[in-house]
């Protein structure tokens, strides 16, 4: 095959995408958590789903591709976060 679909079946990413749903959807703005930890959350639960998606989503002979993808999620973040 041409792309790597395990790694989306492991119970972390699963734990993390529950995660982001559940903030997204039910904690944020209900004021049930504060606005800063509902953003870190998603920030968190974001930077464990988002590397394997786009790792898996690339063909499996990208070289270097899981580092490809940390590095633009993370770098896409960090500059979404910055002032």
């Amino acid at each position: 095959s041409w792309f790597d679909l395990a790694v989306l079946g492991h119970p972390v990413w699963w734990a993390a995408l529950g995660v982001l749903l559940i903030n997204d959807q039910l904690l944020k703005g209900s004021g049930v958590a504060p606005g800063w930890l509902t953003g870190k959350l998603s920030d968190f639960a974001f930077l464990v789903i988002a590397p394997p998606l786009l790792s898996a989503l690339l063909p499996r002979r990208t070289p270097g591709r899981r580092s490809l993808a940390v590095f633009a999620i993370a770098s896409s973040l960090s500059a979404s976060s910055t002032p």
